[in-house]
């Protein structure tokens, strides 16, 4: 029994060193015999993973055969600058790599499809700097890799390493020169990337036909420096851009194709520096690019026609340094751009053409450094406009007409050194201009009357316009009238030179010069609004104008008469007794005989009793009066006991009636407009 004991121990203790697995860590085969050595120590794991990196580097391995067994490296698997390696067979149970594949810089290698029962790589594969590597093969089983797989640098590489597994990729893929690369048919099974796809440097590729398969990539997609490009249009299935999309600085890219169900850019759009590119390439499902969209450097580009549905940018639109574009009107769909647009040093920009569905931008729209633009481009709906205008350095600019739908500028306007502007047609429609008022630099420009009806808030500069002498026009005089500290005026033409040449000339313009405008809330609810005038010549009337905040509408209240003639202080007073609830905002317009005016600023007023009804008067003998919050639509009024007296409906009025109610006190139940109930106690003589 002792003797059968010994045996079986002997026997396990055999076993265990004939099948001796590596211990963890890294290991590295820096030579065939270290190879060889591999499969004397190993090669009857029965499951040989090595729980760290591999590494062979050794320029006289010539064979991996000795590594048949090997089935996984949980960390880096490195087979580099092996001078006269030539294939990977010897790798054929090797399924699953934890960190990275490295095959680069092994000067005969010819073929990688040794590894053909790889699965899955967690980390980044790369293929690059192998010389000889012109058909590299197939990884048949390969299905993923997490982080990225760059082919890069291999000189004779014509066709990419087969993938026919490879459909939906986790990482991103970097295909970058390969200076002879002509089919990108290894990724025909392709048809999602989570990361992003670029394509760079690769000089001899044609097209992307073989991508017809991709329907979405999550991250980016770049073509840049293709030298040979012609075609982009093979990503046919192509629906949505994760992140950027960048076509850049292909020199045979003429008329790029279409990109056929492509409807949404995450991130950004960049059409860059293509030398010879004539037209966009065509997109028509696009919408929607989540930030900004930039045509740049593209000095052939004569039009945007190729984004035929796109409505919104969610950044910033620029279009610059295209010397042959002759018109932007492509953009036709383009509703807003919700940061900045950017039309500038596209020195073949005439007649720029129609924006036709544009109704804002939403901080600053550029129009500049344009050398041929006579005027600007067409805006037909672009009418209240949140942003600033900034319109300089447009050396042939005489029309500012492609503005001519615009009421008001949200964050002000500059219209600065457009030397051959002479007047400001265009802008005859502008009501209002908060923020600043900018005119300056402008040489040739003798008038300024197309912006008297507006409103100016504040902060207008006039100056370093030589041949504009005339400044006195209205919405000019009647910020000089109420804030004469928000205006600058210097080195125009005389009688527009100085402050005091245009204060001396308003003072025909304006029928009044308005000293005081103020309000507040009275007891009884009411808003008393007061002004006064130092002088007054030809003045007819006085309309007051109210709106509540968030209405741009104003309506006319009431109309008081104006002295005429007067010299002497005049003072005025109006009662508005149904004011809103919340802030109200009130402005004068001030009219003169032949029917001209100006408005005066704007006041605020807000009181806590316009958010309560009430009934005046108080005790009362016949009528009964309400002011507050909104209209009346119906009264009850109880006795002290509780008895309905009265129940009326009093829409389209604000008073109600009670002569027929016998002395007493009495309850008054009010439903307003606003859906609210409000009570009262009132006396009745």
């Amino acid at each position: 029994m002792k003797k059968l004991s010994a045996s079986i121990f002997l026997m396990l203790l055999w076993l265990q060193v004939s099948a001796q697995c590596p211990l963890p860590g890294s290991i590295d085969l820096n030579s065939q015999a270290d190879v060889n050595n591999f499969q004397t120590l190993y090669g009857s794991c029965p499951n040989l993973i090595i729980d760290g990196n591999l590494r062979i580097n050794a320029s006289d391995v010539t064979s991996l055969l000795p590594l048949a067994n090997l089935k996984g490296v949980t960390g880096s698997f490195s087979i580099s600058s092996n001078n006269n390696l030539v294939n990977l067979n010897g790798l054929a149970k090797l399924e699953q790599i934890g960190q990275d594949l490295n095959i680069d810089n092994n000067a005969l290698l010819v073929d990688i499809s040794g590894l053909s029962a790889l699965t899955s790589i967690v980390g980044s594969m790369y293929i690059q700097n192998n010389p000889e590597l012109v058909t590299p093969g197939t990884l048949a089983e390969l299905t993923d890799v997490g982080n990225t797989m760059y082919i890069q640098d291999n000189a004779k590489m014509t066709n990419l390493p087969n993938f026919p597994k490879v459909v939906n990729f986790s990482g991103n893929m970097r295909i970058l020169s390969n200076p002879v690369l002509t089919s990108l048919a290894g990724l025909s099974a392709l048809e999602k990337l989570d990361g992003g796809l670029e394509i760079i440097n690769n000089s001899s590729l044609i097209n992307l036909n073989d991508l017809a398969k991709i329907e979405q990539i999550g991250g980016y997609l770049q073509f840049i420096n293709n030298a040979s490009l012609v075609d982009i249009s093979g990503l046919s299935a192509l629906t949505s851009v994760g992140k950027l999309m960048y076509i850049g600085g292909n020199p045979k890219l003429v008329t790029p194709g279409t990109f056929a169900e492509l409807t949404d850019v995450g991130v950004m759009l960049f059409i860059e520096g293509n030398a010879k590119m004539t037209s966009l390439p065509n997109f028509p499902k696009l919408t929607h690019i989540g930030e900004d969209l930039y045509i740049v450097g593209n000095a052939l580009l004569v039009n945007l026609n190729g984004l035929p549905k796109l409505e919104q940018i969610g950044g910033d639109l620029d279009i610059y340094f295209n010397a042959s574009l002759v018109d932007i009107s492509g953009l036709s769909a383009l509703t807003s751009v919700v940061k900045s647009m950017y039309i500038r040093d596209n020195s073949g920009l005439v007649t720029p053409g129609t924006l036709a569905e544009l109704t804002d931008v939403g901080n600053t729209m550029y129009i500049q450094d344009n050398a041929k633009m006579k005027s600007l481009p067409n805006f037909p709906k672009m009418v209240n406009f949140s942003g600033t205008i900034q319109i300089f350095n447009n050396a042939v600019l005489t029309s500012l007409a492609g503005l001519s739908a615009l009421e008001t500028i949200g964050l002000g306007i500059r219209i600065s050194n457009n030397p051959s502007l002479t007047n400001l047609s265009g802008l005859e429609g502008l009501k209002q201009v908060n923020q600043y008022f900018q005119i300056s630099g402008n040489n040739a420009l003798t008038n300024i009357s197309a912006i008297q009806g507006a409103t100016i808030t504040e902060n207008l500069e006039i100056s370093s316009n030589p041949l504009l002498s005339t400044c006195a026009i209205i919405s000019v005089c009647s910020l000089l009238s109420t804030s004469p500290d928000q205006i600058s005026i210097a080195a125009n033409a005389t009688g527009c030179n100085t402050f005091e040449e245009v204060q001396e000339a308003c003072e025909a313009v304006l029928p009044v010069t308005l000293v005081n405008f103020s309000g507040k809330m009275n007891a009884e609810g009411f808003a008393d609004l007061e002004w006064s005038t130092s002088s007054e010549t030809n003045s007819d009337h006085f309309i007051i104008e109210h709106r509540r905040t968030g209405n741009e509408k104003w309506s006319a209240l009431g109309k008081v008469p104006a002295k005429r003639e007067s010299s002497s202080l005049a003072t005025y007073d109006f009662i508005h007794n149904r004011p809103m609830s919340g802030e109200n905002l009130y402005r004068l317009k001030m009219v003169d005989t032949d029917q001209t005016f100006a408005y005066s600023r704007i006041i605020s007023i807000r009181s806590k009793e316009l958010t309560a009804m009430y009934a005046y008067p108080n005790p009362v003998k016949s009528k009964l009066h309400f002011s507050g919050a909104g209209d009346v639509q119906e009264l009850s009024v109880f006795d002290t006991s509780g008895g309905l007296r009265l129940k009326t409906n009093l829409t389209g009025t604000n008073e109600v009636d009670l002569k027929n109610l016998a002395p007493g006190k009495y309850l008054l139940k009010v439903q307003t407009s606003d859906g609210s109930s409000h009570t009262q106690s009132v006396v009745k003589e």
